[in-house]
Formats: C-alpha cells, sequence, structure tokens
C-alpha cells in the first residue's frame, strides 16, 4: 500500500485505511467505556488500545499529508494542508491516541481515548462530500452511530453511578445486582438507557437518591431530542429511497385525470402512462436537457459524451467527426424520444431534419414495393437525408415500432454549423457512403424521406 495511493481519499487503499478508522472508532466508542469501569483490565485490552493509539497516529501522519478539497478546487499546498488539519481534527487525535500512554499514570486520562470515537464523524463526512455514496444514507449512518455511542456512554454514566454509591441505596443493590458479573451490570445499565431514553420506564430500575434522579432527569430530556431526530431522519431516508416516484405518480395520475375529463380516451392515456413510465425510468424525473444547460460551457461537451457514450458509439455522424466537431454537435443536436406508433418523420412535409437512431426500430410506411432492409431502421442507422439534401417534401413516412431514442439534426442547425466548421460537409459525405446502397434502392422505388 504505498503512500501516494493513501494520499488520494478516492483511491481504494484510502477506502480501506478510512474503513479501519471507522473500525477504530467504533471499538473506542462501544468497547472502551465498558474496559474502563471493569474490575480488571487484562494484557489483551491493553495491547489492543496500544495498537488503535499507534493506527491513529499513524491517520494523523497521513492526514497531514492528505490534500484536501475546498470550493471546488483541491488544496495540494503543503502548508495550508497542515493549517486545515491543525484547525479541525488534530487536537482531537492527538489528545484521544496519546491519552493511552498516559493512563498508567493517570487513571482518568483513559476516557479522553473516547475522542478517537470522532475518526468515525470524519470519514463518513468525507464520503459524504465526495458522493460516492448516497449522502442521506451516510447521514443516516452517522446518526445512527451518534444515537448508539451516546446510548451506550449513558449506560457507563449510570453504572458509574452505582459503582461509586456505597449505599445500600444504590440501584446496583436494589436490583440485586452486587454479586452479578461486570457484564450484567453493564448490560442492566444499557437496558436502563434504552428504557429511559425510549420514555418507556419498566420501573424495575429506578432513581432514588440525589445524583441518579437528575442524572435521570437529564437522561429523559437528552431521550426525547435524540429519538424525535432520528426518527426524522429515518423518515426523511425512505422518503429519499422512493426518488421521487410516489410524487411523480400522483402528478402523472392528475394530468391523466385531467385529460380523462377532456375527453382523452382510455386507449390515448394508456399509451401516454407506458410512455411516462419509459421517460421516467430514462431520466428519473429530471429535465436532461435543462440540467446539461446548467453547466459551464466549458465541460458541457464532456459530459455529455459520457453520459451518451452508448449512444455516440451508434452513430456515423459521431464516429466520422473529429473530436472539437463532435463536441459542438453534442451539445446542438436535439435529443428526442418516440413511443411506439408515433411518427417520426411525417409524409408531405419539407425536409429539414435528419434523423440519428441509437435506440429502438423505426420503420418506413409506403405503398411502394422495397426489400425489407430499406424499410427498416436500427440503431447506428439515420433517414431523412435524401429530402434533407435535395430540398424535397417527404412522400414517405417514418414510425416508430418501439420506443425510439434519437438525435436530431435541423437545418438551420446544419447551416449554422457548415459555416463555423467546414468540416461537417466532410464528414456528411464520409456518412452518406455507408447508406448509398439504401438511398438508391429508395430512389429507384421513388421514396424520398
Amino acid at each position: 500500500m504505498g503512500l501516494k495511493s493513501l494520499l488520494n481519499e478516492a483511491s481504494p487503499q484510502r477506502i480501506c485505511w478510512d474503513i479501519l478508522q471507522i473500525a477504530s472508532g467504533s471499538i473506542t466508542a462501544f468497547f472502551l467505556p465498558y474496559c474502563l469501569l471493569s474490575p480488571s483490565t487484562s494484557q489483551q485490552q491493553w495491547d489492543l488500545w496500544i495498537t488503535l493509539s499507534v493506527i491513529g497516529l499513524l491517520d494523523a501522519a497521513i492526514q497531514l499529508q492528505t490534500p484536501y478539497e475546498a470550493r471546488g478546487e483541491i488544496e495540494t499546498s503543503p502548508t495550508k494542508i497542515r493549517q486545515h488539519y491543525y484547525s479541525t481534527w488534530l487536537a482531537s487525535d492527538l489528545i484521544g491516541n496519546f491519552a493511552t500512554f498516559a493512563t498508567p499514570l493517570m487513571p482518568w486520562a483513559g476516557c479522553l481515548q473516547l475522542l478517537r470515537s470522532s475518526q468515525v464523524f470524519r470519514v463518513l463526512s468525507k464520503w459524504e462530500n465526495l458522493q460516492t455514496t448516497s449522502p442521506l444514507l451516510l447521514r443516516i449512518c452517522r446518526y445512527s452511530f451518534a444515537l448508539l455511542m451516546i446510548t451506550n456512554w449513558i449506560s457507563a454514566a449510570w453504572l458509574w453511578i452505582g459503582l461509586n454509591e456505597k449505599s445500600e441505596a444504590s440501584w446496583i443493590a436494589r436490583a440485586g445486582l452486587q454479586s452479578h458479573s461486570h457484564a450484567k451490570q453493564y448490560l442492566m445499565s444499557v437496558y436502563w438507557s434504552v428504557t429511559t431514553l425510549a420514555s418507556v420506564g419498566y420501573g424495575d430500575i429506578t432513581p432514588k437518591t440525589n445524583l441518579e434522579i437528575i442524572a435521570a432527569i437529564l437522561v429523559m430530556g437528552a431521550g426525547v431530542l435524540l429519538f424525535a431526530f432520528a426518527i426524522g431522519n429515518v423518515v426523511a431516508f425512505v422518503r429519499q429511497l422512493d426518488n421521487g416516484k410516489s410524487e411523480y405518480r400522483i402528478r402523472e395520475a392528475g394530468m391523466r385525470r385531467y385529460l380523462s375529463f377532456n375527453g382523452v380516451t382510455p386507449e390515448t392515456l394508456s399509451r401516454l402512462r407506458r410512455f411516462s413510465d419509459y421517460r421516467w425510468g430514462q431520466s428519473q424525473g429530471v429535465d436532461p436537457n435543462q440540467i446539461i444547460r446548467e453547466l459551464p460551457a466549458s465541460i458541457q461537451s464532456e459530459v455529455l459524451t459520457e453520459i451518451l457514450q452508448r449512444s455516440i458509439q451508434h452513430v456515423p455522424l459521431f464516429q466520422h467527426a473529429p473530436v472539437a466537431l463532435r463536441n459542438r454537435l453534442l451539445i446542438l443536436l436535439r435529443p428526442q424520444i418516440y413511443p411506439p406508433g408515433t411518427s417520426i418523420l411525417e409524409a408531405d412535409e419539407p425536409g429539414n431534419e435528419i434523423v440519428f437512431i441509437t435506440h429502438g426500430l423505426a420503420a418506413l410506411e409506403t405503398t411502394e414495393a422495397i426489400e425489407d432492409e430499406a424499410i427498416e431502421f436500427r440503431p447506428g442507422e439515420y433517414f431523412g437525408d435524401l429530402s434533407f439534401f435535395l430540398k424535397e417534401v417527404r412522400n414517405s413516412s417514418v414510425v416508430a415500432k418501439t420506443y425510439v431514442e434519437a438525435f436530431i439534426l435541423q437545418r438551420d442547425l446544419f447551416d449554422n454549423l457548415m459555416k463555423q466548421d467546414s468540416r461537417l460537409h466532410a464528414v456528411l459525405q464520409a456518412m452518406a457512403s455507408g447508406q448509398s446502397s439504401r438511398n438508391q434502392l429508395l430512389l429507384m422505388a421513388g421514396v424520398i424521406i
């Protein structure tokens, strides 16, 4: 595992290292309180805390060299990286990890190791900013960890109260747990914390002493806030799992009720529903064109190239075009979706469009006898070029047999682009050579599309 890979926050090596930090923080948050209150500490436990502290100090050294993102830019200056780390996580990392070595001299310093739990929040927050995973899912994980950690720490505090009150009024004495193991006492502390935070309160463990009553009041107040906060975030997470589809269904149902009330037939409404479902599957309820328009011009073509990689492979116009021309075409061509049975190009209309199919099947509608290969158009094929270049009116139509996704090259776009880049003419010539036989069949049959 090279240092360079560890310094890249998105690398698989760094992700594995971050997972190790989450494990270290989780062990500290949940197991350390149990060990601190245990009447005896084994050598294995001591070795564990030493190991986790060494790992934490190594992580601090890595953090001191890791570039960070600020305002959309990666900061690589060593001085600024160190300043950023000094102002954020350095104090908690150093105190939490060095506290282990001070514990033999100052037993109370063992509690400072709990600061190592902050590693979990740091990693989850970083992953949320990188947006490699659902931000809401990471947020739920962060809140859930915080809730469980706080519950565990409250349990440890409740057990500490019971162990340090020597009178028979101690809750441990009242519950008859004096002779039970440390694990049993801790389990009952967790039980009391959960029932109190959840406002269940079975009454089998109740506060009696002043210190217990004060602790119970604080815990009940915290429970109201914690569980309300947790439930709100769980509800938000469940709603996001729907990906907005419920709102989409409600909106589409309202639109269909309006159309039905105004006389639209059930058959048309059924076709509209199927088309809406297909479009939802393609775009998840967003307008792709609007998203692309809002991007900076400098990266529009790059984003479109990656989004439309599958489509570009099937379009001869893109295959023959140089990179700069292809980028212009990607920005200017109009993508379109046609439901089955709809006309893509109508007869008796001027030939002002060329259609490049990227998905689906379209067919020529004509009364002329033509070979089957000239009638159907599949991904990677195009039509409309005859009427386009001959500047004739189409005498036949082309209809979508399945859902058809296509790019439309319009005449005004073509004329403007020809003025800007004369290479477009050569690209169209090279593209037309691959379809000359089909065009000859159509012309011999008197079909112009």
